[in-house]
């Protein structure tokens, strides 16, 4: 899911690795580049907040472990919290419920 995620965001997003994570970098090309800073941050929070809902979704909803949202997108889960905090995402709404 994020492959296709960043397939289709093009050339302003690239694959690399780090530490045998994979992670998102954001590169900026001339034909996309915002005309203000305000522009350009509501750009990426979407970007990123789209990326965050697809981890979210792809992890049933938890953040942290081997199998989170955090460790697929190569991030620290303090840095995943404070941003679903600061993007306004409900992680709940993507939990996956256990049949008891």
């Amino acid at each position: 899911m994020i492959q296709r995620l960043t397939d289709n965001l093009g050339p302003r997003f690239r694959k690399r690795s780090f530490r045998g994570r994979r992670k998102l970098a954001l590169t900026a090309t001339i034909a996309h580049t915002p005309r203000s800073q305000s522009e350009l941050r509501q750009r990426v929070a979407a970007e990123e907040k789209q990326a965050i809902e697809t981890a979210l979704t792809e992890s049933g909803g938890r953040v942290f472990g081997p199998a989170g949202a955090a460790a697929r997108l190569g991030i620290a889960r303090s840095t995943l919290e404070s941003k679903i905090k600061t993007l306004k995402i409900d992680k709940n709404r993507f939990k996956v419920s256990n049949p008891s």
